[in-house]
């Protein structure tokens, strides 16, 4: 914690940056991308953020989607979070909502645990391409297996079942259900 603390801040991110590829704890690509990171950051980033959680807090509010997005692409951030972001600020910008109207996605994730709205979740996630056609009606069933509890432990979250499963001498079953 004390490291992530001390490399979080604009003025070692360069020298932490160094240590870790010299160490091989990150990859070229990503050396890459800090070092950008870190010269954005001193001048600050979306939203006047200067490290990565308070990035991490202003990115987000889905209010803030567009500029983060921005910003990631700007500094050459390609991943499967940004690529989602993206995906949900052209639903947004088509004026769709999201489900019941959450602002940030802890409050969109805990919103979408509950079985009476996954149709919702469901459904703006396929709108917005989240879920490949391929795996879409596997989706669909989980959700209805989950709605009717019958499903390992008759767990009806997604929370619910990765806690069940977890727990010891319930993989083999989790597995089988699968």
């Amino acid at each position: 914690e004390a490291c992530r603390a001390y490399c979080d801040e604009p003025a070692q991110m360069t020298e932490c940056i160094a240590f870790a590829e010299t160490h091989g704890l990150i990859t070229p690509e990503h050396a890459a991308t800090g070092r950008r990171f870190a010269s954005i950051a001193e001048e600050g980033g979306p939203g006047g953020c200067r490290s990565q959680d308070e990035c991490t807090t202003y990115c987000n509010q889905i209010d803030n989607i567009n500029a983060c997005v921005k910003f990631a692409r700007e500094i050459g951030i390609s991943d499967d979070v940004i690529d989602e972001a993206e995906k949900i600020a052209r639903l947004i910008q088509r004026s769709k909502k999201t489900p019941g109207s959450c602002q940030d996605r802890d409050s969109c994730w805990q919103y979408c645990q509950d079985p009476a709205v996954m149709e919702e979740c469901l459904a703006f996630a396929e709108e917005a391409g989240l879920i490949p056609a391929e795996e879409r009606e596997q989706a669909r069933t989980m959700m209805r297996l989950m709605q009717s509890g019958q499903t390992p432990g008759g767990c009806r979250t997604p929370q619910q079942c990765e806690e069940y499963c977890s727990g010891e001498g319930r993989f083999e079953e989790c597995v089988a259900f699968g």
